[in-house]
């Protein structure tokens, strides 16, 4: 099936490709969690709620900023597929 027609039937979702199987990335993770662990342990209950709705405002950061860097490579690759064609004189 053509790269149209699967995303007209939804079967494609480009935001669903994982990276998480990059050794960097679940080394990263691993230590991200550990940390993470560890500061909690930390903080007494009032910190420990600021602390996850810091977390959240993040992820919805890095989540947006995901979006906009996938919106831009699209951009780019339609202008580069213009490029490659010639120009009707």
């Amino acid at each position: 099936m053509s790269l149209l027609k699967e995303l007209y039937y939804g079967n494609l979702f480009p935001a669903d490709f994982q990276i998480t199987d990059l050794p960097r990335y679940r080394q990263a993770l691993t230590e991200l969690v550990e940390k993470e662990t560890r500061l909690n342990s930390f903080l007494p209950s009032d910190m420990q709620e600021i602390f996850r709705e810091f977390e959240e405002i993040q992820e919805t950061l890095s989540s947006e900023n995901a979006f906009r860097s996938f919106a831009e490579g699209v951009r780019l690759g339609c202008r580069l597929m213009i490029e490659v064609f010639p120009k009707e004189e």
